[in-house]
């Protein structure tokens, strides 16, 4: 398996290499500094493990005693390595082109007509996915969390489930290529 090459002041680039991993049909393994390989369902998941094992700076933030959560770590290292903002998963779809709103209108819209389920946690996942339309701001981990659980609790279209895990993936690495401004740091001068 190729590594990913991350640079340590290059958020650009670093997005390029988390969308490109996306699009690959083994998305889902990421390979270790210690020569193995990872699993992971979840985009956000597969970014911060590239970030964690290949991106240079990534050994100081976790070293950081400033830290004093796993959740500031985490967000360190994807504002560090992928350029996002504080709130990284946060980005206004108004700055999506149309094609890939329009896709995620879809998915919005088939959530809101899926039935209710008797798994509470499927019902998370289509919920948190049917109120997207109402918000000023989409969340990048959620469509990609919420859409592959929707999908691993149900594969039918009339569950909502109308993107397999690989189309969930492409679809964040197309955010990602977007770059909407609202989920990037302010480019220093």
């Amino acid at each position: 398996m190729d590594l990913p090459v991350l640079t340590p002041d290059h958020p650009a680039a670093n997005r390029k290499v988390w969308s490109d991993w996306l699009r690959r049909p083994d998305w889902t393994s990421v390979p270790t500094r210690a020569g193995g390989v990872e699993e992971w369902r979840n985009p956000w998941d597969v970014g911060l493990a590239l970030a964690t094992e290949h991106w240079p700076c990534s050994e100081d933030i976790i070293a950081n005693d400033e830290y004093e959560y796993q959740d500031d770590v985490e967000e360190a290292i994807m504002r560090g390595c992928y350029g996002l903002r504080a709130d990284e998963r946060n980005f206004d779809p108004r700055e999506l082109p149309e094609r890939i709103r329009n896709r995620i209108m879809m998915v919005i819209q088939a959530a809101k007509s899926a039935p209710e389920s008797e798994n509470v946690f499927q019902n998370i996942d289509r919920n948190s996915i049917a109120e997207m339309d109402d918000l000023e701001e989409w969340n990048l981990l959620i469509i990609g969390g919420c859409l592959i659980g929707m999908w691993d609790y149900d594969q039918s279209p009339m569950s909502g489930a109308i993107m397999s895990p690989p189309d969930v993936a492409r679809l964040i690495a197309d955010i990602l290529d977007a770059a909407p401004p609202s989920m990037l740091l302010a480019e220093v001068e």
